[in-house]
C-alpha cells in the first residue's frame, strides 16, 4: 500500500521518445516501478514506440509526424549553418512547440523531465509549467548551450561560448546565447535537478546555469527480476552462439557509427588482443547498424542486430563472457547496470560515471582513457579470472534496484509537493 500521501500523486514523465535510447529506457522503468509503487505515474513523449494506456503521444498523425520528424529537422537547421564539422548531437530547442500545453493538459502534481532535446521543450517555456519540476538529467544539455556531452572543453562553467564542438571563432556565438537562455530559463522554473551519477552531479554544480539549483544523486535502476544470472549455455543457445568460445559483447544504438560509444576503440583494442593472445573468441555486436560491420576485421565477430526485448537483452548479456563499454563520454550508462545485474564484468574507460559501478578487478576493468591496449588488457584479464557471477552482481545489489529508486523519486517528490512550487534549493 501507498502512504496517504502519494495515493493520489500524478506525475508525468516528460522524454522526447518511450522506448529507444538510454533516457527513455530508463525513464520507463522508472515510470513502471512507480506504478507498482501505487503512483499514477505516466510519460508524454513525441514519438511513441511501444503504445500504453499511461503514455501520453501526439493526438494527430500530423502531430506525430511534425513533433518525431519534422520539427526536430528544424532544430538542427541553425546548427548545420554554423557548425564547420560537427560529429557529436547538438540541440537547440528554438522551434515553437506546445509540450507546455499539453503538460498542462493533462494536469499533474508534479512533472519529471528526462531528455527533452531534438526540439521537444524549448528552455523559454519551462516557467510555463506550474507543477513542481524535476528534472532529470540524462547528459549535460541542461547547463550547455547545445552540446550534450562537453568533451572536456569546460566553457559551460562560465555560460560557453568560442565552442569548439561547431568550430566558433566567436565567444558570443550560438552556443553563448542558448547558455543564456537556459540559465534565464532555469532561474526562474528552479526545478529539482537529479542526476544518475555523482560524476554529472558535480559538473551541474560547477556550471553557471545550475550553480543557485538544489541538484540530488539518485542513480539509475534495473529491474533485477529481469536482469539476473542465468545459464550461460541456455542463454548462448538461444542466440545460436557457440558454447565453448568465449564471447565479448559491445553494442548500442548505432553501434558502429555513434562515435562516442566507441565502436573504433572496440575493434582496435580486439585486434590488439587478437595480435598478442592465441585465445580463441568471438565479438558479438549488438544494436542498429550492426549489419555494416566493416568487411576487414583481424577477429571473429557476429551481429545480432536491434535487441529491444529486456528478457532477449538479460539472456544476450548473460551468454556473454565480458561486456566492453569503450564510451568516451558517459553518465551511468544502462547496458554497464544490466550486465553486471546478470553477473557479466564489464571492461570500459574510466570515463564519466562508469567508475561509479564498475570496481576496478573485482567486477570489471577500467582502462585509462582512451587507450585500446590497456582496453585490450582488461577484456585478456577478465577472459583469464572467470570471475564469480554471483558476485558480480551482488556488486549492484540495493541502491541500483529500480523499486529502490523509485521509493528515492517517490519521497522526493512528496517533499517538494509539500513545499513551495518552486522548491529548488542549492544542496
Amino acid at each position: 500500500m501507498s502512504p496517504p500521501e502519494t495515493s493520489a500523486l500524478r506525475v508525468l514523465h516528460v522524454n522526447h521518445v518511450d522506448a529507444i535510447g538510454g533516457a527513455a529506457i530508463a525513464a520507463r522503468r522508472l515510470v513502471g516501478a512507480q506504478r507498482r509503487l501505487g503512483l499514477a505515474s505516466e510519460m508524454l513523449v513525441d514519438r511513441c514506440v511501444e503504445d500504453e494506456c499511461w503514455i501520453h503521444r501526439p493526438a494527430t498523425a500530423f502531430g506525430n509526424l511534425w513533433a518525431g520528424q519534422i520539427r526536430p529537422a528544424l532544430d538542427r537547421v541553425p546548427i548545420r549553418l554554423v557548425a564547420t564539422n560537427l560529429t557529436a548531437p547538438w540541440g537547440l530547442n528554438w522551434v515553437p512547440t506546445d509540450t507546455a500545453r499539453r503538460i498542462a493538459k493533462v494536469g499533474p502534481d508534479v512533472v519529471n523531465l528526462h531528455w527533452i532535446s531534438a526540439g521537444m521543450l524549448p528552455p523559454r517555456d519551462l516557467p510555463r509549467i506550474r507543477a513542481p519540476i524535476v528534472w532529470t538529467l540524462h547528459d549535460m544539455w541542461a547547463f550547455t548551450g547545445g552540446c550534450h556531452f562537453d568533451r572536456s572543453c569546460d566553457r559551460y562553467a562560465a555560460g560557453c561560448g568560442h565552442c569548439p564542438q561547431i568550430g566558433s571563432r566567436w565567444w558570443r556565438d550560438l552556443s553563448y546565447f542558448r547558455a543564456r537562455d537556459k540559465q534565464a530559463a532555469l532561474a526562474a522554473s528552479r526545478p529539482v535537478l537529479v542526476s544518475p551519477s555523482r560524476w554529472l552531479a558535480a559538473q551541474a554544480r560547477a556550471s553557471s546555469a545550475c550553480s543557485h539549483l538544489r541538484v540530488e544523486v539518485i542513480p539509475n535502476g534495473v529491474d533485477r527480476s529481469c536482469f539476473h544470472p542465468r545459464p550461460r549455455s541456455v542463454c548462448r543457445e538461444l542466440f545460436g552462439l557457440p558454447q565453448e568460445t568465449p564471447l565479448v559483447l559491445f553494442g548500442a544504438i548505432d553501434a558502429m557509427n555513434d562515435p562516442n560509444k566507441g565502436g573504433r576503440h572496440f575493434i582496435e583494442a580486439l585486434n590488439a588482443l587478437q595480435a598478442r593472445t592465441s585465445q580463441g573468441f568471438l565479438a558479438v555486436i549488438f544494436g542498429t547498424g550492426t549489419s555494416l560491420l566493416p568487411t576487414r576485421l583481424a577477429f571473429p565477430a557476429r551481429a545480432v542486430g536491434t535487441v529491444r526485448d529486456e528478457r532477449a537483452m538479460a539472456a544476450l548479456l548473460a551468454a556473454a563472457d565480458v561486456t566492453v563499454v569503450p564510451s568516451e563520454f558517459e553518465n551511468l550508462p544502462n547496458v554497464v547496470l544490466e550486465s553486471l545485474a546478470c553477473g557479466t564484468p564489464v571492461v570500459a574507460f574510466r570515463v564519466g560515471g562508469i567508475p561509479e559501478l564498475v570496481d576496478h578487478e573485482r567486477n570489471g576493468w577500467l582502462a585509462k582513457p582512451f587507450d585500446v591496449q590497456e582496453l585490450a588488457t582488461g577484456i585478456e584479464w577478465v577472459l583469464g579470472r572467470r570471475l564469480s557471477t554471483d558476485r558480480v552482481s551482488e556488486s549492484v545489489a540495493g541502491q541500483f534496484d529500480i523499486d529502490v529508486v523509485a521509493r528515492r523519486y517517490r519521497d522526493l517528490y512528496v517533499e517538494i509537493r509539500q513545499g513551495s512550487p518552486r522548491a529548488g534549493r542549492r544542496n
